[in-house]
């Protein structure tokens, strides 16, 4: 668009924003000014028309209680006096429509007019208010009197009503005086009121009730909710208080005029401005133009010569622009400008001719710095898979043996007590392992979530009774909340997210001793349904914002004494962001030294539709046995596997090599073959699949891996080579026993119903627990369930709340693993809560109390010596 366009546009415009501006301030103004006075009339008006409801009632109110109290008038039988009274000021007041004295039995005996003496009042609103106290009662439309008072065919009578009970001196009651007001009485006020409103054209005013519904106003309207949200209208509220002993009847008086009359002045003062703004508007237009016309000659003639410029003429034998010193300044630098753009041009054409060279070079830099950031990668990779086999594959050998001489029986009880430390620092070992190669796992993106459906309170409510024990012995008070509002099941990593509580909860109760820690769990307003607030407080040491800055760095504890005082390894709260981040959530932490802190997080878990009946537990001691192949080239890790297995009852044949393997297999049929991975001349994965390649051996054989390198890319390439399952190393006994079991009897379908030995105990969960836990703190909350059961045991004979006793057990059972002990509670609960029949519960409940007792005696030895302090507080940095 040309320029002298343009000008014209932006003159046209600022005048049309000036004729807005304007505009908009005047009317702004005048509506003020013009919705102040309204306002001001219609609240003058509401409220007087209110205060002269009020004085009237009050006025009413107290004639009723003066002729209540006429000495010796009403205390008798002088029907005829008392008749003449009530007409009397009847008289004196019109609005009276009718005033009748009744006796104690609500039958009338004197009234104006002797209407309804005689009758029977008692069920009527007004006699039973006036036998209690002298007081007014709301707008109601006649009953009795309408047929006395109204033609047939009439709209129904309304009346307010005034009542006061009839006593002697010494209180005694005799009756009840009541005075019905004709409603019409108010539409007279209202009338009144309303000429003093004659300069706010339509104005009204209503009355309405406490409940808003329109007692008095246009026809139309009586009956019905008043809207004070009315866009239509400007509406005052004026709020009838009552007055002097009158206490009022809750109604307001609304003064209110339609919108449009009330801002009828505003509209023809906007048409006003409107008509001006056009006119203006035009005539800035034509100025702009030939303003714009004046002002763009003589660049137009600057743009004429840089056309030619263009075309390449030479720019030196061109005149010079003349005009205002702005243009002579203008052609002077575009004329310099046109000589600097030759000369540039000249040296680009020189570059370009180099470029070509240059990016080749760049391209192999970039080249060389990603193959050196992947060949990092795959050397950190490999360091961990090394470091991982360096320390499992000794660790194998220290766990295994120490779990091989605890079984021995004639053990003096210092050596087992040593060997069982020997255990217990293996496993710590173990567990600083396994959090290194989880923190792997997510800098990877290779840790991935087991989302299922899982009882949520369940889980919570283990979580706590886990750490009561130790915030005992810590004397913390801790409590547990969930909000009702949560469902039952949801679905969820559940092993996971127990892995984050519980490291916050213990390391609230690690810093809070003498304290309170409490756990809530809640879903705040503004989420979505699916996500679900978990909180740990404590009253602990608390942190400054210097120890919050660094409280998620790995390896890092809030103070450098942290790790002395309490242990760790600062892992703990870090690996808790990162699972956090991974269930769709975000951790925050709020502390202040001597304060305490509060780490709360929210992560997605949705509500599940129902729980699967069959579970991937590990079954109890009644194991399948088999003839087993073990491949494993050192000679320790051979032994404390032979050992283990043949004290399950497994025939065992052992085999150094691959090559050995597959001779072993074409000589002798196995039920099942334990594969070590890294092995000379074969390795494992090699091993399987010539296995699976020959056709004479069985394609269904089992082959489990034995591996001390459990990175997730390790783990997966076992299935193409042909590998069922993996068992890490150091060998757990149990879960060695448990994947074996699994595999020997594979071809079992899992049951549609009733409980099963593979179903009572769940190892996995516990020895997850060991983990988390440590073996002391795993012991002390076994112990803890073997009281519940004594206790639940006890109420058996006594007779005790049933109920709450199975609560108790509950989740401390599933958290532990014992799911048939936690089923069967649970439907005990339920059962006694309900007053049903408990004897077949109760005797299967006592059977599984013995299987649950028979295990415990079997793990608890191996769990009584605990490490020391620092070997049993969870990895987690030091913080409340």
């Amino acid at each position: 668009m040309p320029l002298h366009y343009r000008l014209s546009l932006i003159f046209a415009g600022f005048a049309t924003a000036l004729v807005v501006v304007l505009g908009w301030f005047v009317q702004d103004v005048g509506s003020r000014a013009l919705t102040s006075s309204v306002m001001s009339q219609l609240s003058q008006a509401a409220h007087q028309m209110s205060g002269r409801l009020d004085t009237h009632m009050f006025e009413r109110q107290s004639e009723i209680m003066r002729a209540a109290a006429v000495p010796e008038l009403f205390h008798s039988d002088r029907t005829a006096a008392q008749r003449t009274y009530l007409e009397g000021l009847q008289a004196a007041n019109p609005t009276y429509a009718w005033i009748g004295f009744a006796g104690t039995d609500g039958h009338v005996i004197a009234a104006t007019g002797q209407l309804l003496e005689g009758v029977d009042v008692s069920a009527r609103p007004w006699f039973q208010a006036g036998l209690a106290a002298p007081s007014g009662l709301d707008v109601h439309e006649a009953k009795l009197l309408q047929k006395y008072l109204a033609p047939p065919g009439a709209p129904p009578l309304r009346f307010v009503d005034v009542v006061a009970p009839v006593r002697d001196a010494s209180g005694q009651l005799f009756g009840v005086i009541g005075g019905h007001l004709s409603w019409s009485w108010a539409d007279e006020v209202r009338a009144d009121v309303l000429a003093t409103l004659s300069e706010l054209e339509n104005s009204e005013l209503l009355v309405t009730s406490s409940a808003g519904v329109v007692l008095l106003g246009p026809p139309a309207e009586i009956g019905t909710t008043l809207d004070l949200a009315s866009p239509d209208y400007v509406q005052v509220v004026s709020r009838a208080v009552g007055y002097r002993s009158f206490p009022g009847l809750g109604w307001s008086v609304v003064a209110r005029q339609p919108v449009a009359d009330a801002f009828a002045p505003i509209t023809r003062l906007t048409r006003a401005i409107a008509t001006a703004g056009v006119m203006l508007l035009i005539a800035s237009a034509v100025a702009g133009w030939l303003i714009a016309l004046r002002i763009t000659d003589p660049l137009r003639e600057l743009v004429h010569k840089a056309m030619r410029v263009q075309d390449d003429e030479d720019i030196s034998k061109l005149p010079r622009s003349k005009g205002y010193p702005e243009v002579e300044t203008l052609s002077a630098a575009l004329f310099a400008a046109f000589q600097r753009q030759r000369r540039t041009a000249d040296a680009l054409r020189a570059t370009n001719a180099t470029l070509e060279e240059r990016v080749v070079q760049r391209t192999r830099q970039v080249e060389e710095a990603l193959n050196r950031a992947e060949e990092a990668a795959r050397a950190k990779g490999e360091f961990l898979a090394t470091m991982s086999h360096e320390l499992r594959s000794p660790l194998n050998g220290i766990m295994g043996f120490a779990e091989i001489l605890l079984d021995e029986e004639d053990m003096s009880p210092a050596a087992e007590r040593r060997l069982l430390l020997i255990r217990n620092a293996g496993q710590g070992l173990k567990m600083i392992i396994d959090d290194v190669l989880d923190v792997s796992k997510i800098e990877a993106g290779k840790l991935e979530l087991v989302r299922r459906p899982f009882r949520l309170d369940a889980l919570l409510d283990g979580c706590v009774g886990l750490l009561e024990a130790q915030a005992m012995e810590a004397d913390v008070a801790l409590s547990f909340d969930r909000a009702p509002s949560l469902p039952d099941l949801v679905e969820g990593d559940e092993a996971r997210l127990r892995q984050v509580i519980l490291n916050l909860l213990s390391n609230a109760v690690k810093f809070s001793r003498g304290g309170q820690v409490s756990l809530a769990a809640y879903r705040r307003e503004a989420d979505p349904a699916s996500m679900v607030t978990i909180a740990v407080s404590d009253t602990g040491i608390g942190m400054s914002r210097e120890q919050l800055d660094r409280l998620f760095n790995r390896f890092t504890q809030a103070d450098s004494t942290i790790s002395l005082q309490y242990g760790g390894t600062g892992l703990g709260l870090s690996i808790a962001q990162d699972l956090v981040r991974l269930m769709g959530g975000l951790i925050c932490v709020e502390s202040a030294p001597g304060r305490g802190s509060t780490f709360r997080f929210t992560v997605e878990l949705p509500a599940a539709e129902g729980l699967s009946d069959c579970r991937s537990l590990v079954p109890l001691p009644e194991r399948r046995t088999g003839r087993i192949l073990l491949v494993e080239d050192i000679a320790i890790n051979r032994e404390v596997a032979t050992v283990l297995l043949e004290r399950a009852g497994h025939s065992v044949a052992t085999v150094e090599d691959g090559y050995e393997a597959l001779a072993a297999l074409e000589r002798h049929e196995f039920d099942l073959v334990l594969m070590d991975i890294q092995m000379p001349g074969l390795d494992g994965r090699q091993t399987a699949r010539l296995i699976r390649e020959n056709a004479a051996l069985p394609k269904d054989l089992p082959i489990l891996a034995l591996t001390a390198n459990v990175l997730p890319e390790e783990v997966a390439s076992f299935a193409p080579a042909g590998i069922d399952d993996f068992i890490a190393k150091p060998i757990d006994r149990e879960t060695l026993y448990a994947k074996i079991g699994q595999w020997l009897a594979r071809g079992a379908a899992c049951p549609a119903g009733g409980e099963t030995e593979g179903r009572r105990f769940d190892r996995a969960t516990f020895e997850e627990l060991v983990e988390l836990l440590g073996p002391v703190r795993t012991a002390t909350c076994l112990r803890t369930l073997l009281g519940g059961i004594a206790e639940l045991q006890l109420a058996f004979d006594t007779g005790a709340d049933l109920a709450a006793t199975a609560h108790k057990i509950v989740s401390m059972a599933g958290t532990l693993g014992f799911f048939e002990l936690g089923r069967l509670c649970a439907v005990l609960e339920g059962e006694a809560k309900r007053g049903a029949d408990l004897t077949e519960t109760i005797q299967a409940l006592a059977a599984a109390i013995a299987r649950c007792l028979a295990l415990a005696a079997r793990l608890l030895p191996r769990l009584e010596a605990g490490p020391s302090r620092e070997d049993e507080a969870p990895e987690a940095v030091g913080a409340s």
